[in-house]
């Protein structure tokens, strides 16, 4: 393997959730983020934790990261670009586009929304080595005019500066970031930037953009760990209600709570991928039987998954959470109608139930 790409697997592995995270000793309001006396975020208390040995951290590196191949998409998982960009202008007043991974362009209440966009190829500081997408995106950076751009946070998977140094109208597009992400946003050429804290709203053109907490982490390098916030988002336009998750794992009480303040939720985008191994990503990822339990807890009409049919982070088949989230969403009693696993570049109507 060349030097270069030894290199960039291992900043990748460095980023991980491998080390148990700070916690807070005393429980802190649910209004806002928490952070530790040397002000980094830390996650809400009662949150799961990695609980990964260093000899499990080297096998998890050198199984996968190192050594594992890329997987071959089946028949249909993603539509032609040119079909998909058709079915996409077709599609008339609020709707959802799946990019891949968790990269999704909507249109709710006449604005155009990208979230995490990641449409270059690879999830990376670097262009020519990497995470890779198997499934090119549908949508050029070039092509991806918005009104309003959703960050989660800063992993290079969920923000990609190469994306945003490409987009047609970087000048007058509205970015909304996690508290401390807006730095990185302007290097790319953006200026219009917000930063929210959890449970801040802001109102761009009638269409109220929350931010919620999330259970996960955050760093760019090896030095910078959780010098940022994460988050996830929902979106109100009159009486319809999207939820962005961003990356998160599971909690006892959080999103339970989070469904009694902020639901019933008529859309729950809810990630379902990068889930193995458990003692590393249980505390950063859900499985997805806990996405589902998590769409649930939210109060969710109908669930979409992402974080997954992109790109490979972690040893499991990544085409395996579709049939778990399929067999959970079953089991939990929610309608098979309203489970969607979409197709790469796929578009759907959004409505108000």
């Amino acid at each position: 393997m060349h030097a270069h790409k030894i290199l960039v697997v291992l900043l990748f592995a460095l980023t991980l959730n491998v080390q148990a995270q700070p916690m807070p000793t005393t429980k802190p309001p649910l209004t806002y983020s928490i952070r530790q006396p040397d002000g980094t975020f830390t996650n809400p208390l009662g949150s799961p934790k990695s609980e990964a040995t260093w000899l499990d951290f080297q096998k998890f590196f050198w199984g996968r990261i190192v050594f594992g191949g890329t997987p071959k998409a089946p028949a249909g998982h993603a539509l032609n670009p040119q079909v998909a960009q058709a079915a996409y202008q077709k599609t008339t007043g609020n709707k959802l586009q799946w990019l891949g991974h968790s990269a999704f362009r909507m249109e709710i209440g006449g604005l155009t929304i990208l979230t995490d966009p990641l449409l270059t190829d690879r999830a990376s500081p670097f262009q020519f080595a990497g995470p890779k997408r198997f499934v090119p995106s549908p949508l050029k950076p070039e092509d991806a005019k918005a009104d309003l751009i959703l960050l989660t946070h800063n992993h290079y998977d969920h923000l990609d500066l190469e994306t945003l140094k490409r987009l047609p109208n970087k000048a007058n597009v509205q970015v909304i970031v996690p508290l401390g992400v807006a730095p990185l946003v302007k290097s790319a050429g953006i200026a219009n930037v917000t930063e929210l804290d959890w449970h801040q709203s802001t109102v761009v053109s009638g269409t109220t953009i929350t931010m919620l907490p999330a259970v996960h982490f955050s760093a760019r390098w090896t030095n910078d760990r959780n010098a940022t916030l994460w988050a996830g988002y929902l979106i109100k336009s009159g009486n319809l209600t999207v939820y962005q998750t961003g990356d998160t794992t599971t909690h006892p009480t959080l999103f339970k709570d989070l469904g009694l303040q902020y639901g019933p939720i008529d859309y729950a985008l809810v990630p379902i991928g990068a889930y193995e191994p458990r003692i590393i990503m249980q505390g950063s990822h859900t499985t997805p039987e806990e996405a589902v339990q998590l769409g649930r807890d939210v109060r969710a009409t109908t669930l979409v998954g992402h974080h997954w049919g992109a790109l490979v982070l972690t040893p499991e088949d990544p085409f395996e959470a579709t049939v778990r989230l399929q067999k959970a969403a079953k089991a939990s009693g929610l309608p098979e109608s309203d489970t969607w696993l979409l197709k790469v570049g796929e578009t759907r109507p959004l409505t108000n139930r």
